[in-house]
Protein backbone atom coordinates (compact mmCIF):
# COMPACT_ATOMS: atom_id res chain seq x y z
CA UNK A 1 0.00 0.00 0.00
CA UNK A 2 1.28 3.26 -1.12
CA UNK A 3 1.95 5.78 1.92
CA UNK A 4 0.38 8.95 0.52
CA UNK A 5 1.56 11.33 3.65
CA UNK A 6 5.32 11.50 2.52
CA UNK A 7 6.04 14.48 0.52
CA UNK A 8 7.62 14.21 -2.94
CA UNK A 9 10.82 15.40 -2.07
CA UNK A 10 11.24 13.47 1.40
CA UNK A 11 10.46 10.10 -1.21
CA UNK A 12 13.18 11.02 -3.41
CA UNK A 13 15.83 12.23 -0.79
CA UNK A 14 15.02 8.92 1.27
CA UNK A 15 16.08 6.90 -1.99
CA UNK A 16 18.82 8.95 -2.47
CA UNK A 17 17.58 9.76 -6.15
CA UNK A 18 17.90 13.26 -7.48
CA UNK A 19 15.26 14.72 -9.02
CA UNK A 20 16.14 14.21 -12.90
CA UNK A 21 16.97 10.81 -12.18
CA UNK A 22 13.27 10.38 -11.33
CA UNK A 23 12.28 12.54 -13.97
CA UNK A 24 14.19 10.06 -16.60
CA UNK A 25 12.66 7.38 -14.84
CA UNK A 26 9.25 8.25 -14.39
CA UNK A 27 8.87 10.56 -17.63
CA UNK A 28 7.67 13.26 -15.55
CA UNK A 29 9.27 16.99 -16.77
CA UNK A 30 11.60 17.97 -14.84
CA UNK A 31 9.78 21.68 -13.95
CA UNK A 32 6.36 20.15 -13.09
CA UNK A 33 8.52 17.56 -10.33
CA UNK A 34 10.06 20.74 -9.18
CA UNK A 35 6.63 22.55 -8.49
CA UNK A 36 5.16 19.31 -6.73
CA UNK A 37 8.67 19.18 -4.55
CA UNK A 38 8.06 22.84 -3.29
CA UNK A 39 4.48 22.11 -3.00
CA UNK A 40 3.34 24.70 -5.44
CA UNK A 41 0.96 21.93 -7.09
CA UNK A 42 -0.93 18.72 -5.99
CA UNK A 43 0.72 15.58 -7.11
CA UNK A 44 -1.93 13.50 -9.61
CA UNK A 45 -2.46 10.16 -7.81
CA UNK A 46 -1.09 8.63 -11.08
CA UNK A 47 2.19 10.44 -10.89
CA UNK A 48 2.85 9.90 -7.16
CA UNK A 49 2.31 5.94 -7.59
CA UNK A 50 4.62 6.04 -10.19
CA UNK A 51 7.33 8.71 -7.53
CA UNK A 52 6.93 6.42 -4.65
CA UNK A 53 7.31 3.30 -6.93
CA UNK A 54 10.58 4.52 -8.19
CA UNK A 55 11.53 5.31 -5.35
CA UNK A 56 10.53 2.21 -3.26
CA UNK A 57 12.59 0.13 -5.61
CA UNK A 58 15.53 2.43 -5.21
CA UNK A 59 15.51 1.63 -1.57
CA UNK A 60 15.07 -2.37 -2.01
CA UNK A 61 17.77 -2.89 -4.37
CA UNK A 62 21.05 -0.13 -2.56
CA UNK A 63 19.28 0.89 0.57
CA UNK A 64 18.31 4.34 1.38
CA UNK A 65 21.36 6.72 1.27
CA UNK A 66 23.41 7.74 4.50
CA UNK A 67 24.15 11.03 5.12
CA UNK A 68 27.92 12.25 4.04
CA UNK A 69 28.26 8.23 1.55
Amino acid sequence: MIDVSRPVGALIKEAGLTQIEVCNRTGIHPATLSRWVRGERKVPAKAYAAIYNECEKEIMLNGAKKKGK
